[in-house]
């Protein structure tokens, strides 16, 4: 479980060192662009003058890629491609899911309280740990 949780933690990190981590690349101490703008592809001056308009600027590019129009042939063939790449490398947990140890149930049949053994063995612990005077 722990394992699980700490692969989830550090995707998240990196994930969010992706998204978020622009704006201390592209400005500088001072809240200014550092060198070309990265933003444009014809060297026009396209680039947002500070960190904040540059922050919403990659999140609503972010947007349109995630908001992207796909239509159902190719979203059933990313589906099918992600299926046969599932299959291709785990193919033993689909034929032959993990087994797991159960252990068998034993039940055990405690001592009867009245048995002889038992009762020497408590007068001889009373005896054992009585002041002796």
């Amino acid at each position: 479980m722990l394992k699980k949780i700490s692969v989830f933690a550090i995707l998240a990190s990196f994930l969010a060192i992706a998204f978020f981590s622009f704006t201390s690349m592209t400005y500088g101490p001072d809240g200014s662009m550092r060198g070309d703008c990265p933003f444009s592809a014809m060297g026009a001056s396209l680039c947002p003058p500070s960190a904040l308009p540059g922050a919403i600027h990659h999140l609503f590019a972010y947007q349109s890629f995630i908001s992207a129009p796909v239509n159902f042939a190719i979203e059933t063939l990313i589906i099918i491609l992600l299926l046969a790449v599932s299959i291709a490398i785990f193919p033993s947990f689909l034929f032959h899911p993990p087994a797991y140890d159960i252990p068998p149930f034993v039940p055990r049949s405690p001592t009867p309280f009245t048995s002889y053994d038992r009762k020497v063995r408590r007068w001889l612990s009373l005896f054992e740990h009585s002041p002796s005077y």
